[in-house]
């Protein structure tokens, strides 16, 4: 009798009862596509992990500055090419450049988390790991002092105590006397050279235990080259620079002086850079090649000099980028072999 009732719809409207039916299946099948969809699966877990590594890894890069440790790295090894004999010895270079990297990356580091509240101020620096929140203070600091007391560790062990010295003394000038001068003088840019060309010293050293006429040269060459380097970029980010406090330029409402700063140490690079080739260190190629480059800074400068545009300075830094690895790449292949 109940079954019989039950039938009953389907005997008195079969049709109705059948689209009743069939809708009430379409919305079952959504609903479980839904959960299917939702549910995840291996491999998306798998490529979450590994995106999740990727970002972590990009935000460390950022953190340890990895294009400009790898710029200051390679001064190091240029003059670790240049002084050693015929036959390299290969496991002091990696001691050497792993060593080296670590403490470029963690002075870097240490820059960013003393800065991490004027770089928010800064477009182009907004982006870094600990002002967009990406990143905790603690984890920074692990990750700094973690990079910076490896690098002292493996150069001063694995190396020699003059190159981990350097290294240090490097370390010290740019966390605790160009960092904080950033916001008090444009002394800072003066200051901030020195740890910035000292690396350059440390590939030599490895090698002699000892601070050769080679190491001052290669230290001369990154110190007169961050000047226009810098003042371009400084000039260009000027607003950034004044919005986050930072002091950097001498005359920030005076061009004239920017560029003759620019102009200045781009001349003096004219006259230092062929030096090597007196040194009995390269040949003539990186001779004419060095000149050719450094009077090519040199047209740069003066074009900014008549015309003191972002896009001049724009193209007056990205020549600057360009000079100095030109030049290492020049050194590196006019080398003069050296004899023990």
């Amino acid at each position: 009798m109940i079954i019989a009732f039950l039938e009953l719809p389907k005997t008195i409207c079969p049709r109705r009862f059948q689209i009743k039916t069939s809708n009430q299946r379409t919305s079952t099948e959504k609903m479980d596509q839904v959960l299917i969809k939702d549910e995840p699966k291996n491999g998306d877990l798998l490529f979450q992990s590994v995106q999740r590594a990727v970002l972590k890894l990009k935000d460390y890069a950022l953190l340890l500055k990895l294009r400009l440790s790898l710029l200051v790295l390679f001064s190091t090894l240029v003059g670790f090419w240049l002084a050693s004999p015929s036959q390299m010895d290969l496991w002091l270079l990696a001691k050497l450049a792993l060593g080296a990297f670590l403490i470029i990356g963690g002075a870097n580091a240490f820059n960013e988390i003393i800065e991490r509240n004027p770089d928010a101020l800064m477009k182009r620096t907004a982006i870094r790991p600990l002002p967009s929140g990406r990143m905790g203070l603690r984890e920074a600091w692990g990750i700094a002092l973690l990079s910076s007391i490896s690098g002292i560790l493996i150069l001063s062990l694995g190396v020699n105590g003059l190159t981990a010295l350097l290294a240090l003394t490097a370390f010290c000038l740019y966390v605790f006397a160009y960092t904080p001068l950033k916001r008090i003088g444009p002394w800072c840019v003066f200051v901030g050279a020195f740890p910035g060309a000292i690396p350059a010293m440390m590939g030599p050293v490895a090698i002699h235990h000892a601070i050769t006429p080679l190491s001052w040269f290669l230290f001369g060459i990154v110190f007169l080259w961050q000047f226009p380097h810098f003042c371009a970029i400084a000039w260009v980010a000027r607003e950034d620079y004044e919005r986050a406090g930072f002091k950097v330029l001498t005359h920030p409402e005076n061009p004239l002086f920017t560029a003759y700063q620019i102009l200045l140490f781009s001349c003096a690079l004219v006259g230092v850079s062929p030096l090597l080739t007196l040194m009995h260190h390269a040949g003539t190629y990186y001779l004419i090649g060095s000149l050719c480059l450094s009077l090519l800074l040199v047209t740069y400068a003066l074009v900014f000099w008549f015309n003191h545009s972002r896009s001049y300075a724009r193209q007056m830094m990205g020549m600057a980028l360009l000079y100095l690895p030109l030049l290492f790449i020049l050194m590196i292949l006019d080398k003069v072999p050296v004899s023990w």
